[in-house]
Protein backbone atom coordinates (compact mmCIF):
# COMPACT_ATOMS: atom_id res chain seq x y z
CA UNK A 1 0.00 0.00 0.00
CA UNK A 2 0.75 3.54 -0.42
CA UNK A 3 0.05 6.77 0.38
CA UNK A 4 -2.05 9.25 -1.30
CA UNK A 5 -2.65 12.58 0.90
CA UNK A 6 -2.95 10.99 3.83
CA UNK A 7 -5.15 8.74 2.91
CA UNK A 8 -4.03 4.75 2.36
CA UNK A 9 -4.35 3.81 -1.59
CA UNK A 10 -5.24 0.03 -1.55
CA UNK A 11 -3.51 -2.46 -3.68
CA UNK A 12 -7.04 -3.60 -5.14
CA UNK A 13 -10.60 -2.52 -5.37
CA UNK A 14 -11.47 -5.61 -2.80
CA UNK A 15 -9.52 -4.25 -0.47
CA UNK A 16 -11.00 -0.59 -0.54
CA UNK A 17 -14.29 -1.79 -0.79
CA UNK A 18 -13.69 -3.60 2.88
CA UNK A 19 -12.19 -0.80 4.07
CA UNK A 20 -15.40 1.06 3.92
CA UNK A 21 -17.43 -1.51 5.23
CA UNK A 22 -15.01 -2.10 8.59
CA UNK A 23 -14.87 1.65 9.25
CA UNK A 24 -17.90 3.35 7.93
CA UNK A 25 -21.95 2.91 9.06
CA UNK A 26 -22.94 2.10 5.65
CA UNK A 27 -26.58 1.22 7.65
CA UNK A 28 -27.08 5.03 7.10
CA UNK A 29 -27.82 3.99 3.49
CA UNK A 30 -30.71 1.53 4.50
CA UNK A 31 -34.18 2.84 3.17
CA UNK A 32 -37.29 1.64 1.48
CA UNK A 33 -36.43 -2.22 2.91
CA UNK A 34 -33.05 -2.58 1.35
CA UNK A 35 -29.69 -1.26 1.90
CA UNK A 36 -28.55 0.67 -1.66
CA UNK A 37 -24.79 -0.04 -0.83
CA UNK A 38 -25.93 -3.48 -2.19
CA UNK A 39 -25.36 -2.03 -5.68
CA UNK A 40 -23.26 1.10 -5.20
CA UNK A 41 -20.77 -0.62 -3.79
CA UNK A 42 -19.74 -2.06 -7.69
CA UNK A 43 -19.40 1.57 -8.96
CA UNK A 44 -17.48 2.69 -5.91
CA UNK A 45 -14.83 -0.28 -6.83
CA UNK A 46 -14.39 0.29 -10.34
CA UNK A 47 -13.93 4.43 -9.91
CA UNK A 48 -11.13 3.38 -7.53
CA UNK A 49 -10.04 0.63 -9.54
CA UNK A 50 -9.52 3.40 -12.78
CA UNK A 51 -8.42 6.21 -10.50
CA UNK A 52 -5.63 4.55 -8.55
CA UNK A 53 -5.07 0.82 -9.69
CA UNK A 54 -3.81 1.17 -13.63
CA UNK A 55 -7.59 0.19 -14.71
CA UNK A 56 -8.18 2.43 -17.17
CA UNK A 57 -11.17 1.90 -19.15
CA UNK A 58 -10.68 1.25 -22.72
CA UNK A 59 -12.34 4.47 -24.39
CA UNK A 60 -12.60 1.40 -27.59
CA UNK A 61 -15.70 0.63 -25.63
CA UNK A 62 -18.15 3.17 -25.97
CA UNK A 63 -19.37 2.20 -28.70
CA UNK A 64 -22.98 4.58 -29.06
CA UNK A 65 -25.65 2.83 -28.26
CA UNK A 66 -27.44 3.20 -31.59
CA UNK A 67 -26.23 4.78 -35.18
CA UNK A 68 -29.69 5.89 -35.67
CA UNK A 69 -33.74 6.54 -34.74
CA UNK A 70 -34.30 3.77 -36.96
CA UNK A 71 -32.02 1.16 -35.05
CA UNK A 72 -33.00 2.86 -31.28
CA UNK A 73 -36.95 1.99 -32.45
CA UNK A 74 -35.23 -1.83 -33.28
CA UNK A 75 -33.82 -1.92 -30.43
CA UNK A 76 -37.06 -1.01 -28.34
CA UNK A 77 -39.62 -2.88 -30.48
CA UNK A 78 -37.78 -5.97 -30.44
CA UNK A 79 -39.87 -9.13 -30.08
CA UNK A 80 -42.79 -6.45 -29.39
CA UNK A 81 -45.69 -8.84 -29.82
CA UNK A 82 -44.80 -11.04 -27.63
CA UNK A 83 -45.35 -8.63 -24.41
CA UNK A 84 -49.13 -9.67 -25.17
CA UNK A 85 -48.78 -13.37 -23.87
CA UNK A 86 -49.22 -15.28 -20.56
CA UNK A 87 -45.71 -16.90 -19.08
CA UNK A 88 -44.89 -18.83 -16.00
CA UNK A 89 -41.30 -18.03 -16.09
CA UNK A 90 -39.31 -14.47 -16.76
CA UNK A 91 -35.69 -14.96 -17.77
CA UNK A 92 -33.09 -12.20 -18.51
CA UNK A 93 -30.12 -12.63 -20.91
CA UNK A 94 -27.90 -10.71 -22.99
CA UNK A 95 -26.66 -10.86 -27.01
CA UNK A 96 -22.99 -11.43 -25.28
CA UNK A 97 -24.18 -14.89 -24.37
CA UNK A 98 -25.15 -16.08 -27.58
CA UNK A 99 -23.06 -19.16 -29.23
CA UNK A 100 -23.69 -20.58 -32.83
CA UNK A 101 -25.00 -23.81 -32.23
CA UNK A 102 -26.04 -26.13 -34.98
CA UNK A 103 -26.68 -23.38 -37.36
CA UNK A 104 -28.60 -21.39 -34.43
CA UNK A 105 -27.44 -18.83 -31.71
CA UNK A 106 -28.17 -20.03 -28.42
CA UNK A 107 -27.77 -18.28 -25.01
CA UNK A 108 -25.40 -20.53 -23.53
CA UNK A 109 -26.31 -19.84 -19.88
CA UNK A 110 -29.86 -19.85 -20.34
CA UNK A 111 -31.15 -22.00 -23.38
CA UNK A 112 -31.36 -25.25 -21.57
CA UNK A 113 -33.24 -23.93 -19.19
CA UNK A 114 -36.10 -22.28 -21.23
CA UNK A 115 -36.12 -25.47 -23.03
CA UNK A 116 -37.15 -27.54 -19.93
CA UNK A 117 -39.23 -25.08 -18.80
CA UNK A 118 -41.53 -25.33 -21.83
CA UNK A 119 -40.33 -22.18 -24.39
CA UNK A 120 -44.33 -21.12 -24.30
CA UNK A 121 -44.19 -20.51 -20.72
CA UNK A 122 -41.16 -18.17 -20.56
CA UNK A 123 -40.82 -14.64 -21.62
CA UNK A 124 -37.27 -13.77 -22.43
CA UNK A 125 -36.01 -10.12 -21.35
CA UNK A 126 -32.74 -9.84 -24.02
CA UNK A 127 -30.04 -7.16 -23.17
CA UNK A 128 -29.18 -6.35 -26.75
CA UNK A 129 -26.12 -5.83 -27.90
CA UNK A 130 -24.90 -2.40 -29.04
CA UNK A 131 -24.51 -3.40 -32.28
CA UNK A 132 -26.04 -6.73 -33.20
CA UNK A 133 -29.96 -7.67 -33.17
CA UNK A 134 -30.00 -11.41 -34.54
CA UNK A 135 -32.90 -11.98 -37.43
CA UNK A 136 -35.47 -14.31 -36.04
CA UNK A 137 -34.05 -16.87 -38.87
CA UNK A 138 -31.02 -17.71 -36.53
CA UNK A 139 -32.79 -17.39 -33.03
CA UNK A 140 -34.27 -20.44 -30.99
CA UNK A 141 -38.67 -19.77 -31.00
CA UNK A 142 -38.55 -18.28 -27.57
CA UNK A 143 -41.00 -15.78 -26.77
CA UNK A 144 -37.75 -12.64 -26.64
CA UNK A 145 -38.50 -8.77 -25.90
CA UNK A 146 -35.99 -6.11 -25.43
CA UNK A 147 -34.57 -5.06 -21.80
CA UNK A 148 -33.85 -1.45 -23.60
CA UNK A 149 -37.17 -0.61 -23.09
CA UNK A 150 -36.92 -0.59 -19.33
CA UNK A 151 -33.90 2.14 -19.35
CA UNK A 152 -36.09 3.86 -21.74
CA UNK A 153 -39.40 4.62 -19.48
CA UNK A 154 -36.29 5.11 -16.37
CA UNK A 155 -35.21 8.09 -18.33
CA UNK A 156 -38.30 9.58 -19.08
CA UNK A 157 -39.33 9.08 -15.91
CA UNK A 158 -36.48 10.78 -14.79
CA UNK A 159 -36.80 13.79 -16.86
CA UNK A 160 -40.69 14.14 -16.08
CA UNK A 161 -39.67 13.57 -12.08
CA UNK A 162 -39.76 16.49 -9.74
CA UNK A 163 -37.74 14.41 -7.13
CA UNK A 164 -34.85 16.02 -5.81
CA UNK A 165 -31.20 14.97 -4.88
CA UNK A 166 -30.66 14.68 -1.21
CA UNK A 167 -26.72 14.53 -0.43
CA UNK A 168 -26.06 11.31 1.80
CA UNK A 169 -23.33 12.39 3.90
CA UNK A 170 -21.88 9.18 4.28
CA UNK A 171 -21.37 8.86 0.91
CA UNK A 172 -20.12 12.36 0.62
CA UNK A 173 -17.55 11.48 2.97
CA UNK A 174 -16.10 8.61 0.84
CA UNK A 175 -16.05 10.95 -2.15
CA UNK A 176 -14.48 13.20 -0.25
CA UNK A 177 -11.31 10.66 1.47
CA UNK A 178 -11.19 9.20 -1.77
CA UNK A 179 -11.27 11.79 -4.44
CA UNK A 180 -13.98 10.02 -6.32
CA UNK A 181 -16.82 11.56 -8.02
CA UNK A 182 -20.20 9.30 -8.32
CA UNK A 183 -23.00 10.49 -9.01
CA UNK A 184 -25.12 8.20 -6.68
CA UNK A 185 -28.03 9.92 -6.09
CA UNK A 186 -29.00 9.26 -10.03
CA UNK A 187 -27.87 5.97 -9.39
CA UNK A 188 -30.28 5.41 -6.65
CA UNK A 189 -32.97 7.08 -8.30
CA UNK A 190 -32.77 5.24 -11.26
CA UNK A 191 -32.77 1.95 -9.30
CA UNK A 192 -35.79 2.94 -7.60
CA UNK A 193 -37.52 3.73 -10.94
CA UNK A 194 -36.31 0.69 -12.74
CA UNK A 195 -37.98 -1.30 -9.56
CA UNK A 196 -41.17 0.23 -9.95
CA UNK A 197 -41.23 -0.73 -13.51
CA UNK A 198 -40.08 -4.28 -12.53
CA UNK A 199 -42.98 -4.73 -9.98
CA UNK A 200 -45.88 -3.79 -12.66
CA UNK A 201 -44.47 -5.96 -14.85
CA UNK A 202 -44.33 -8.31 -12.36
CA UNK A 203 -47.93 -8.18 -10.71
CA UNK A 204 -49.11 -8.07 -14.82
CA UNK A 205 -47.50 -11.87 -15.62
CA UNK A 206 -47.14 -13.07 -11.80
CA UNK A 207 -44.18 -15.42 -12.94
CA UNK A 208 -43.78 -18.30 -10.70
CA UNK A 209 -39.65 -18.13 -11.08
CA UNK A 210 -37.64 -15.33 -12.43
CA UNK A 211 -33.86 -16.38 -13.83
CA UNK A 212 -31.34 -13.96 -14.45
CA UNK A 213 -27.94 -14.18 -15.63
CA UNK A 214 -25.85 -11.12 -13.91
CA UNK A 215 -25.55 -9.92 -10.66
CA UNK A 216 -26.35 -6.64 -12.40
CA UNK A 217 -30.20 -7.45 -12.37
CA UNK A 218 -30.22 -5.47 -8.95
CA UNK A 219 -33.37 -3.98 -9.61
CA UNK A 220 -34.77 -6.74 -10.80
CA UNK A 221 -34.56 -9.56 -7.78
CA UNK A 222 -35.38 -6.23 -5.36
CA UNK A 223 -38.75 -5.81 -7.21
CA UNK A 224 -39.14 -9.83 -6.71
CA UNK A 225 -38.21 -9.78 -3.74
CA UNK A 226 -41.24 -7.62 -2.56
CA UNK A 227 -43.60 -9.83 -4.50
CA UNK A 228 -42.05 -12.83 -2.85
CA UNK A 229 -40.69 -14.09 -6.54
CA UNK A 230 -38.35 -16.98 -6.34
CA UNK A 231 -35.04 -15.40 -8.48
CA UNK A 232 -32.52 -18.20 -9.47
CA UNK A 233 -28.85 -16.31 -10.95
CA UNK A 234 -26.74 -17.99 -13.09
CA UNK A 235 -23.54 -17.55 -12.32
CA UNK A 236 -21.81 -16.27 -15.77
CA UNK A 237 -18.15 -17.11 -14.79
CA UNK A 238 -15.81 -19.57 -12.42
CA UNK A 239 -13.61 -16.64 -10.70
CA UNK A 240 -15.12 -15.45 -7.62
CA UNK A 241 -12.52 -14.65 -5.43
CA UNK A 242 -11.77 -11.61 -4.94
CA UNK A 243 -14.55 -10.60 -7.23
CA UNK A 244 -15.83 -7.36 -6.06
CA UNK A 245 -19.57 -8.19 -6.38
CA UNK A 246 -19.17 -11.91 -4.89
CA UNK A 247 -16.39 -12.57 -2.88
CA UNK A 248 -18.25 -10.42 -0.23
CA UNK A 249 -17.71 -10.15 3.65
CA UNK A 250 -20.68 -7.80 4.99
CA UNK A 251 -24.43 -8.95 5.60
CA UNK A 252 -25.49 -5.07 3.79
CA UNK A 253 -25.73 -7.23 0.22
CA UNK A 254 -28.14 -9.64 1.43
CA UNK A 255 -30.96 -6.98 1.04
CA UNK A 256 -30.97 -7.50 -2.79
CA UNK A 257 -29.57 -10.96 -3.71
CA UNK A 258 -30.91 -14.11 -5.67
CA UNK A 259 -32.61 -16.79 -3.75
CA UNK A 260 -30.72 -19.78 -5.30
CA UNK A 261 -27.94 -19.47 -7.47
CA UNK A 262 -26.88 -22.17 -10.29
CA UNK A 263 -22.67 -22.53 -10.42
CA UNK A 264 -20.16 -24.20 -12.88
CA UNK A 265 -18.36 -26.27 -10.05
CA UNK A 266 -18.23 -27.97 -6.77
CA UNK A 267 -15.10 -25.42 -6.01
CA UNK A 268 -17.87 -22.68 -6.76
CA UNK A 269 -20.33 -24.35 -4.84
CA UNK A 270 -18.03 -24.46 -1.73
CA UNK A 271 -17.06 -21.07 -1.74
CA UNK A 272 -20.50 -19.61 -1.79
CA UNK A 273 -21.72 -22.26 1.24
CA UNK A 274 -18.70 -21.19 3.47
CA UNK A 275 -16.85 -18.28 2.29
CA UNK A 276 -19.19 -15.65 0.70
CA UNK A 277 -21.88 -13.43 1.94
CA UNK A 278 -23.28 -13.26 -1.49
CA UNK A 279 -26.68 -15.66 -0.82
CA UNK A 280 -28.67 -15.85 2.08
CA UNK A 281 -29.31 -19.51 1.70
CA UNK A 282 -25.99 -21.13 1.44
CA UNK A 283 -28.12 -24.37 0.86
CA UNK A 284 -29.38 -22.83 -2.18
CA UNK A 285 -26.38 -22.93 -4.53
CA UNK A 286 -26.18 -25.65 -7.08
CA UNK A 287 -23.66 -26.67 -9.07
CA UNK A 288 -24.88 -27.35 -12.29
CA UNK A 289 -21.68 -27.48 -14.93
CA UNK A 290 -21.17 -25.68 -18.27
CA UNK A 291 -23.46 -26.35 -21.09
CA UNK A 292 -21.46 -24.81 -24.06
CA UNK A 293 -17.92 -26.52 -22.90
CA UNK A 294 -20.28 -29.92 -22.80
CA UNK A 295 -21.37 -29.05 -26.32
CA UNK A 296 -17.79 -28.17 -27.55
CA UNK A 297 -16.09 -31.46 -26.03
CA UNK A 298 -18.89 -33.41 -28.01
CA UNK A 299 -19.11 -31.63 -31.07
CA UNK A 300 -16.44 -29.01 -32.62
CA UNK A 301 -13.30 -29.72 -34.83
CA UNK A 302 -10.43 -29.22 -33.28
CA UNK A 303 -8.45 -28.95 -36.33
CA UNK A 304 -10.15 -25.98 -38.07
CA UNK A 305 -7.20 -23.64 -37.12
CA UNK A 306 -4.45 -26.06 -38.36
CA UNK A 307 -6.08 -26.21 -41.76
CA UNK A 308 -6.38 -22.80 -42.39
CA UNK A 309 -2.46 -21.68 -41.00
CA UNK A 310 -0.49 -25.14 -41.64
CA UNK A 311 2.60 -23.55 -41.40
CA UNK A 312 1.65 -23.04 -37.58
CA UNK A 313 2.87 -26.06 -35.10
CA UNK A 314 2.10 -24.44 -32.13
CA UNK A 315 -0.91 -22.58 -31.72
CA UNK A 316 -2.00 -20.81 -28.71
CA UNK A 317 -5.51 -18.95 -28.08
CA UNK A 318 -4.95 -15.93 -26.25
CA UNK A 319 -8.24 -14.83 -23.79
CA UNK A 320 -7.77 -10.60 -23.19
CA UNK A 321 -9.59 -8.36 -21.17
CA UNK A 322 -9.86 -4.79 -22.10
CA UNK A 323 -7.58 -3.65 -18.99
CA UNK A 324 -4.86 -5.49 -20.12
CA UNK A 325 -5.35 -6.24 -23.92
CA UNK A 326 -2.69 -3.36 -25.34
CA UNK A 327 0.20 -4.91 -23.00
CA UNK A 328 -0.72 -8.80 -23.78
CA UNK A 329 0.06 -7.87 -27.42
CA UNK A 330 2.94 -6.18 -27.33
CA UNK A 331 3.86 -9.04 -24.51
CA UNK A 332 3.30 -11.44 -27.46
CA UNK A 333 5.11 -9.46 -30.08
CA UNK A 334 8.00 -10.23 -28.24
CA UNK A 335 7.64 -13.24 -28.24
CA UNK A 336 7.97 -13.96 -31.59
CA UNK A 337 11.40 -14.83 -32.69
CA UNK A 338 11.99 -14.26 -36.59
CA UNK A 339 11.91 -17.78 -37.88
CA UNK A 340 8.84 -18.75 -35.29
CA UNK A 341 5.69 -21.09 -36.56
CA UNK A 342 3.73 -20.38 -33.35
CA UNK A 343 0.37 -18.77 -33.81
CA UNK A 344 -0.97 -16.70 -31.37
CA UNK A 345 -5.27 -16.42 -31.71
CA UNK A 346 -6.52 -13.30 -29.99
CA UNK A 347 -9.74 -13.69 -28.76
CA UNK A 348 -11.40 -10.00 -27.47
CA UNK A 349 -13.84 -10.58 -25.46
CA UNK A 350 -15.98 -7.42 -26.83
CA UNK A 351 -14.78 -7.03 -30.84
CA UNK A 352 -14.24 -3.22 -29.73
CA UNK A 353 -11.29 -4.18 -27.32
CA UNK A 354 -9.02 -3.82 -30.07
CA UNK A 355 -9.83 -2.00 -32.98
CA UNK A 356 -7.00 0.17 -32.79
CA UNK A 357 -4.36 -3.18 -33.58
CA UNK A 358 -2.62 -3.14 -36.42
CA UNK A 359 -2.12 -6.51 -37.71
CA UNK A 360 1.56 -6.66 -38.56
CA UNK A 361 2.62 -9.92 -37.31
CA UNK A 362 1.67 -12.93 -39.30
CA UNK A 363 1.85 -15.00 -36.48
CA UNK A 364 -0.67 -12.60 -34.40
CA UNK A 365 -4.19 -12.92 -35.46
CA UNK A 366 -7.76 -12.96 -34.72
CA UNK A 367 -10.04 -15.41 -36.40
CA UNK A 368 -13.63 -13.29 -36.61
CA UNK A 369 -15.72 -16.48 -36.99
CA UNK A 370 -14.92 -18.46 -34.39
CA UNK A 371 -15.58 -17.78 -31.04
CA UNK A 372 -13.50 -18.45 -27.60
CA UNK A 373 -14.21 -21.82 -26.70
CA UNK A 374 -13.76 -22.64 -30.52
CA UNK A 375 -10.39 -21.43 -30.86
CA UNK A 376 -9.26 -23.13 -26.99
CA UNK A 377 -10.65 -26.23 -28.33
CA UNK A 378 -8.83 -25.95 -32.01
CA UNK A 379 -5.30 -24.67 -30.06
CA UNK A 380 -2.19 -26.26 -28.42
CA UNK A 381 -2.91 -24.03 -25.33
CA UNK A 382 -5.28 -21.13 -23.53
CA UNK A 383 -3.04 -18.33 -22.47
CA UNK A 384 -4.31 -15.29 -20.57
CA UNK A 385 -3.65 -12.36 -18.22
CA UNK A 386 -6.41 -13.35 -15.37
CA UNK A 387 -9.59 -14.13 -17.34
CA UNK A 388 -11.68 -16.57 -15.92
CA UNK A 389 -11.58 -18.58 -19.30
CA UNK A 390 -8.93 -20.50 -17.68
CA UNK A 391 -11.17 -22.91 -16.26
CA UNK A 392 -13.30 -23.32 -18.87
CA UNK A 393 -9.61 -24.04 -21.24
CA UNK A 394 -8.94 -26.47 -18.34
CA UNK A 395 -12.62 -28.36 -18.90
CA UNK A 396 -12.12 -28.57 -22.68
CA UNK A 397 -8.59 -30.12 -21.88
CA UNK A 398 -5.80 -27.53 -22.59
CA UNK A 399 -3.10 -26.35 -20.73
CA UNK A 400 -2.99 -22.80 -19.21
CA UNK A 401 -0.34 -19.95 -20.22
CA UNK A 402 -0.15 -17.53 -17.55
CA UNK A 403 1.31 -13.86 -18.86
CA UNK A 404 1.90 -12.47 -15.74
CA UNK A 405 1.22 -8.85 -16.95
CA UNK A 406 1.63 -6.41 -13.89
CA UNK A 407 1.46 -9.23 -11.83
CA UNK A 408 -1.91 -9.68 -12.33
CA UNK A 409 -1.45 -13.52 -13.07
CA UNK A 410 -0.20 -14.11 -9.61
CA UNK A 411 -2.20 -11.91 -7.87
CA UNK A 412 -5.61 -13.58 -8.40
CA UNK A 413 -4.64 -17.13 -9.62
CA UNK A 414 -0.92 -18.25 -7.90
CA UNK A 415 -3.20 -20.52 -5.57
CA UNK A 416 -4.93 -22.40 -8.52
CA UNK A 417 -1.52 -22.27 -10.89
CA UNK A 418 0.17 -24.24 -8.36
CA UNK A 419 -2.44 -26.49 -7.55
CA UNK A 420 -2.57 -27.73 -10.87
CA UNK A 421 0.63 -28.91 -13.66
CA UNK A 422 -1.20 -27.91 -16.16
CA UNK A 423 -1.15 -24.75 -15.56
CA UNK A 424 2.00 -22.65 -16.15
CA UNK A 425 3.22 -18.76 -15.01
CA UNK A 426 5.47 -17.17 -17.78
CA UNK A 427 6.73 -13.75 -15.82
CA UNK A 428 8.77 -12.37 -19.46
CA UNK A 429 8.62 -12.97 -22.97
CA UNK A 430 11.80 -15.00 -23.26
CA UNK A 431 10.35 -17.53 -20.82
CA UNK A 432 7.24 -18.02 -22.70
CA UNK A 433 9.47 -18.77 -26.27
CA UNK A 434 11.40 -21.02 -23.98
CA UNK A 435 8.06 -22.94 -22.51
CA UNK A 436 6.93 -23.31 -25.96
CA UNK A 437 9.70 -24.68 -27.95
CA UNK A 438 10.51 -27.38 -24.99
CA UNK A 439 7.13 -28.40 -23.24
CA UNK A 440 5.97 -31.69 -23.65
CA UNK A 441 1.98 -31.57 -23.26
CA UNK A 442 0.20 -33.13 -21.06
CA UNK A 443 -2.49 -35.76 -21.87
CA UNK A 444 -6.24 -33.85 -22.56
CA UNK A 445 -8.15 -36.78 -20.42
CA UNK A 446 -5.80 -35.97 -17.43
CA UNK A 447 -6.54 -32.11 -17.69
CA UNK A 448 -10.13 -32.63 -18.06
CA UNK A 449 -10.64 -35.69 -15.26
CA UNK A 450 -8.30 -32.14 -13.11
CA UNK A 451 -11.34 -30.16 -13.72
CA UNK A 452 -14.03 -31.59 -12.59
CA UNK A 453 -13.74 -29.53 -9.35
CA UNK A 454 -14.15 -26.21 -11.30
CA UNK A 455 -16.33 -27.37 -13.95
CA UNK A 456 -18.80 -30.42 -13.60
CA UNK A 457 -19.69 -32.14 -16.38
CA UNK A 458 -23.09 -33.89 -17.58
CA UNK A 459 -24.81 -30.28 -17.76
CA UNK A 460 -27.88 -31.58 -19.32
CA UNK A 461 -28.94 -34.31 -16.91
CA UNK A 462 -27.77 -31.55 -14.27
CA UNK A 463 -29.99 -28.48 -15.52
CA UNK A 464 -33.12 -31.16 -15.68
CA UNK A 465 -32.73 -32.53 -12.57
CA UNK A 466 -32.04 -28.63 -10.84
CA UNK A 467 -35.26 -27.81 -12.40
CA UNK A 468 -37.42 -30.02 -11.02
CA UNK A 469 -35.76 -29.33 -7.46
CA UNK A 470 -36.87 -25.72 -8.13
CA UNK A 471 -40.44 -26.59 -8.91
CA UNK A 472 -41.05 -28.94 -5.92
CA UNK A 473 -39.12 -26.52 -3.50
CA UNK A 474 -40.89 -23.48 -4.82
CA UNK A 475 -44.64 -23.10 -3.82
CA UNK A 476 -47.17 -21.77 -6.68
Amino acid sequence: MKNLDNNVLFESENEFIAEIENTEDMTQLEHDGYNSWAFLAIYYGIAYREKYLDFKTNENRKVPFYKSKYKALQKIFYGFFNWFGSYDYFVFGDTDSKKLIDGVYKDRLTHAIVENLGPKKVLFFEKLDKSIVYSKKVLPKHNRVSYFLIPVISKIYQKMSSKKNTPLSILEKIGRKYKIDIDYSKIIHNFDIEVVIFKFICKLYQPKIIFISCYSYKSVIKAAQDLKIPVVEIRHGTTDKQHLIYDVKKRIHYTISPDYLLVYGKKQETFFKFESLYINNPDNVVAIGNYYTDYILKNKDTNILRTRYPWAKIIVAVSLQYTTAAKTIKFLELSVPSDSNILYVLIPRNETDIDTYEHTKRNIVIVNDLNCYEVVVASDYHASVYSSCVYEASALGKENIFLNILGYSAKYYLKFIQKHRCNHLMDTPEELISFLRTHNKIDKDIIIKESEEYIVHGYEENIVDTIRFLENNIED
